[in-house]
């Protein structure tokens, strides 16, 4: 058997992998295009399953929907299997265009990212994209590696934008969708509507990190830069997920190459109409000298992290080892290097734990509590997750949801961020 007929799609489909009739889905057939994947747009076609479509997109943002069944009884819960056959380009050249928008992209300030540089001008590059290769100039030509940008399946109720991936598809720019590959979805509407687009001849690909990409190691890597270009005094600027970066290379390297560090937030994160102490800028960072609460505007406890997590049981139907095992995914994706940074003392944190399982009866609170390594913990059981029944062997897959939250006494601690 070859590798298509052991998937899943060539085992369990409807279809059993079978190919059946070709549509032909050409621009002018398509009329008007959905800028959103939703239940609520009018398909182009209803396939059938097995049945294959030769579609002809136009890019990332300007979708089409295709109603997807199973002989009229789809239904959400099914799964979708997309086997990409090939991806070929058309009409003249050259057909292949890139550009810089203004105010979009990683590159550029716009409404999400605030840059201190002028943005890049408008630009638009064409490019001679054939199986041969993508031609970027008379002198640079890279392979031919095609892929579909943006593929998924409309939500149950919502409208987003096309632009925006999940769990759902969406514009997820993913190489692995190349001729060849099947991709599996989630039916959330009836009939699915499929919507695909976004068609890449080549995207660029780093080289694989072989040491994960956690907020340590991350501070890691900025310390090597300013090694290797051998700096000493260095103005940091971080914003959003770059400000947790800068905190943990302030706990791991300390001050010493630091002239300022800068936090960027996009919402003031203190609360309005405080007094705030005026102070001058300074260029030592160990200094903390952070803007100052005033009493009135802060309550005790203050929740700083919420952290949501997931564990499983697959054959004891223990349900405190799938319980432990969801904290434990809450607590490994989480890092609270400020505590370091401002003395906090962990022992003062409040935790109050969450758990959600079909048998909360079942979850030994006493031992989740104890596998917080810090603070003082309360644990909360409620009826939720989801026991997968085995019908053929008897037994369940327990599946546990956690949630971990952490407050502290931020009038208790109003000296530390007042120093």
């Amino acid at each position: 058997m070859t590798w298509r007929e052991q998937s899943y799609m060539g085992r369990k489909s409807v279809a059993g992998g079978a190919a059946g009739r070709t549509h032909l889905l050409s621009t002018n057939i398509q009329g008007e295009y959905h800028y959103v994947y939703g239940p609520y747009a009018k398909s182009v076609m209803t396939i059938k399953p097995g049945e294959i479509v030769i579609a002809e997109t136009e890019d990332a943002v300007r979708q089409s929907a295709m109603r997807t069944d199973r002989g009229g009884r789809g239904e959400p819960g099914d799964v979708r299997c997309v086997l990409i056959k090939s991806i070929l380009p058309r009409g003249p050249q050259p057909v292949g265009t890139s550009a810089l928008i203004p105010e979009f992209g990683g590159l550029i300030s716009n409404s999400q990212t605030v840059f201190f540089i002028p943005p890049l001008a408008e630009r638009v590059m064409k490019y001679e994209i054939t199986e041969k290769g993508v031609r970027f100039n008379s002198c640079i030509m890279s392979l031919y590696e095609p892929f579909i940008g943006t593929l998924g399946v409309s939500p149950q109720i919502e409208a987003v934008s096309s632009l925006q991936p999940d769990y759902r598809g969406g514009n997820m720019d993913l190489p692995d969708e190349a001729p060849g590959a099947i991709v599996y979805f989630p039916v959330l509407h009836k009939y699915a509507h499929l919507y695909l687009g976004d068609c890449h001849g080549r995207q660029g690909e780093s080289k694989d990190a072989d040491c994960g990409h956690r907020i340590q190691r991350l501070a890691k890597d900025l310390h090597k830069v300013i090694e290797a270009l051998g700096l000493d005094s260095v103005d940091v600027l971080g914003h959003s997920m770059g400000s947790s970066i800068n905190w943990r290379y302030l706990d791991l390297f300390g001050p010493a190459n630091l002239r300022k560090l800068v936090i960027v937030t996009r919402r003031r994160w203190w609360p309005r109409n405080h007094e705030r102490r005026r102070h001058q800028p300074h260029g030592k960072c160990h200094n903390r000298r952070l803007p100052r609460y005033s009493r009135e505007a802060v309550m005790a406890l203050k929740r700083i992290i919420l952290k949501m997590g997931h564990g499983n049981d697959m054959h004891g139907g223990n349900y405190t080892k799938a319980a432990l095992r969801a904290v434990q995914d809450c607590i490994h994706h989480s890092s609270l290097p400020f505590l370091r940074s401002l003395d906090v003392d962990p022992k003062t944190m409040q935790i109050e734990v969450t758990i959600g399982v079909q048998k909360p009866e079942m979850v030994d609170a006493a031992k989740v509590g104890a596998s917080l390594p810090h603070g003082q913990v309360k644990v909360n059981v409620v009826k939720g997750g989801l026991d997968v029944i085995d019908k053929e062997r008897g037994g369940a897959s327990v599946i546990a949801m956690a949630t971990v939250a952490v407050r502290l006494d931020l009038e208790k601690h109003l000296g530390i961020l007042g120093k």
